[in-house]
């Protein structure tokens, strides 16, 4: 039984947007070329929680990197003047078959609150590309019978 050769690649972390010379180019780009854009409103972050989106977006959407043009990843903070810390995570999927995934989730901790994203995404993404495809895993009931 043979591994897939392109299982590393896949799995690989996406670079940030400014890294990616090639962000216009026609056809399908592998994970190390698809643009990640990450915007903070209202957080601080460091490199370390920079690093840590780019990794577990690789490692959760890496397997369709061939299908996503870009990743946009919007950290905000939603906390009241009085009420609990709120952080809103929104990711941006903008796939090559001409449909977009739009994930928004909230939690305490930025952390949280993208893991909660990337995990909806993850589901999201692979729902459309199934339905763009033109088949599913399972097979469809009849009524009827």
């Amino acid at each position: 039984m043979s591994r897939n050769q392109n299982a590393a690649l896949r799995r690989s972390s996406f670079p940030p947007a400014c890294l990616v010379s090639n962000q216009n180019r026609v056809g399908r780009t592998r994970t190390s070329e698809t643009p990640l854009r990450i915007k903070v409103f209202g957080l601080s972050t460091d490199e370390h929680a920079r690093g840590y989106i780019c990794q577990h977006a690789g490692f959760k959407l890496g397997k369709f990197a061939l299908h996503i043009k870009t990743l946009d990843v919007r950290l905000k903070d939603e906390s009241g003047p009085h009420g609990e810390p709120l952080v809103t995570c929104t990711l941006s999927v903008d796939l090559d078959t001409g449909g977009f995934v739009v994930v928004v989730q909230s939690a305490h901790e930025p952390h949280a609150a993208f893991d909660l994203a990337m995990d909806v995404a993850e589901r999201s993404v692979r729902r459309t590309l199934q339905r763009k495809r033109g088949f599913c895993k399972t097979k469809p009931s009849v009524r009827g019978e």
